[in-house]
């Protein structure tokens, strides 16, 4: 096991959406297998910017066509706004499928398009090889509001891949992406 880290400073306004909200946008800090897909604490900062789709992500385990026969998989925290929900996502090559989805409304949780959020991606392999437990956070800096779940996956693969951003449609300011 590493204890190594990776973290990355982006400045408040790096843009990540490279085609705007025409398309579906995911950045990796690496292209290729790292250890960085169970046992890691994944987080970025993120905040929202109004004029196409409300969403943004964290994309972990992302392993590219390359190295596995051919089809691009990861796994995703994906915060949409439009919909009110959090949601671990696995994108199988063809589309997603949902791991498990928690809902927000301003009873429980204040998102503000104009605040700062993190979200935080911890998968462990303590469950030897029934899966990989996932917890997840969202999180809105400013007031500390969160929402957050652990859920079970079971047909994780093989614990290698990349982390990165993603929007969906959408503009997005990310400040840091980490790996610890």
């Amino acid at each position: 096991s590493s204890s190594s880290s990776s973290s990355i400073g982006l400045g408040a306004q790096t843009v990540v959406a490279t085609d705007g909200i025409t398309s579906r946008n995911l950045a990796t800090l690496k292209r290729y297998a790292t250890n960085w897909a169970v046992n890691r604490t994944i987080s970025t900062q993120f905040k929202i910017v109004p004029g196409g789709q409300n969403n943004a992500g964290l994309v972990f385990y992302y392993t590219p066509a390359a190295l596995n026969d051919g089809v691009e998989k990861y796994m995703l925290l994906h915060a949409n706004v439009d919909a009110g929900t959090v949601a671990l996502l696995r994108f199988n090559g063809a589309s997603f499928v949902v791991e498990y989805s928690a809902t927000f409304d301003a009873s429980n949780f204040a998102f503000n398009l104009a605040q700062w959020h993190k979200l935080t991606v911890k998968p462990n392999t303590n469950l030897g090889f029934s899966g990989v437990s996932v917890q997840c956070e969202l999180e809105n800096l400013q007031t500390n509001d969160k929402v957050s779940f652990t859920t079970v996956v079971t047909n994780y693969g093989v614990p290698i891949g990349a982390a990165g951003l993603f929007t969906d449609r959408a503009y997005a300011y990310f400040n840091s992406i980490s790996v610890e």
